[in-house]
């Protein structure tokens, strides 16, 4: 029921990670912001609140944080609001 959100989500790192690599040396940055399960409407919303997906939900604004730290740092991608 999630083919074409994770396909999505990994046709965008892709992307991200090849514009990176065109980009290099010109000044121009790209990050991609990798984000686990957030505490958003959309687990209530989509009836996946009880799952174990969304047990260890993260503040939608650290991984914000998170993003844009890593973008000012000029990092590739960040992974952020995973369970350790």
């Amino acid at each position: 029921m999630q083919a074409v959100y994770y396909a999505t989500k990994a046709y965008v790192t892709s992307w991200s990670n090849a514009l990176w690599r065109e980009l290099k040396g010109t000044g121009v940055t790209v990050t991609a912001l990798i984000p686990g399960a957030m505490q958003t409407g959309f687990a209530n919303a989509g009836g996946l609140a009880d799952t174990r997906l969304f047990a260890n939900a993260v503040d939608p604004m650290q991984v914000a944080r998170d993003g844009y730290e890593g973008m000012l740092k000029g990092e590739l991608n960040v992974t952020s609001g995973l369970p350790g």
